[in-house]
């Protein structure tokens, strides 16, 4: 069954940018915190220091923990996040999951992980690559003809605004905000296509939630349910 879902109206940010916006000041947990090792100085954990008022970020990548060695990231897997004694007793402001989700191999599970360790103040900012940007519709155009798919290494699923909301069905989360992105703040040619993109939005690189528990949450978990209603 085909469903449809109407997304709202919203703005095209630069996805570092809000990030910051929204961390100041705060107590924050930052999954995913090493990204790039070999470029880790220009890494959004670092512009992170300093606009947080407590900063701990977590990575599953052991090798590079050990390559940069940093006192404010620790071994962890947001698939067993609440599980992690550094992160479970700390009442968070902000946890930010930055391109991170689309990465685990339950996806659902991950995000119920991390709800479990949050309260009903704390918010958690997820990002995700758009399915339906330009530039995968180009690689999909230009591939397919050849019968070859792109896909980005190391991701478990395709997400769009439509996915996840049915996947965050399940969890004992809710959308507070959302906003279409890009990664960085655009220059030359990519300013014309960020002009376009403010009025197509939903051709943009990214997705941004800022999502929050449910009022009657009981960190529990929910079972999954279908609906064919609109919106999801």
């Amino acid at each position: 069954m085909w469903l449809e879902v109407k997304i709202p109206k919203t703005e095209v940010v630069i996805k570092p940018e809000k990030i910051i916006e929204l961390i100041k000041g705060k107590k924050v947990c930052h999954i995913g915190a090493i990204g790039d090792a070999k470029n880790f100085e220009e890494s959004l954990h670092v512009k992170m220091r300093e606009h947080a008022k407590f900063l701990l970020g977590i990575d599953v990548d052991k090798e590079a923990i050990e390559l940069i060695k940093q006192p404010d990231i620790i071994y962890g897997n947001v698939e067993e996040f609440d599980k992690i004694e550094e992160i479970k007793n700390i009442k968070w402001d902000v946890i930010v999951a930055a391109d991170v989700i689309e990465h685990t191999k339950n996806p659902g599970e991950a995000l119920e992980r991390i709800s479990k360790v949050m309260s009903k103040e704390t918010k958690l900012i997820v990002t995700l690559p758009n399915a339906f940007s330009l530039r995968f519709i180009y690689y999909m155009l230009r591939h397919g003809i050849f019968g070859r798919e792109m896909y980005l290494a190391g991701h478990t699923f395709w997400p769009t605004y439509a996915t996840f909301m049915r996947l965050i069905k399940g969890t004992d989360l809710e959308v507070e905000s959302f906003y279409f992105s890009v990664g960085t703040a655009p220059r030359g040619f990519w300013k014309i296509a960020y002009k376009i993109l403010k009025k197509f939005p939903i051709y943009s690189p990214g997705l941004f939630f800022i999502l929050r528990k449910k009022e009657d949450s009981n960190n529990g978990r929910q079972e999954y349910t279908h609906s064919s209603s609109v919106p999801i």
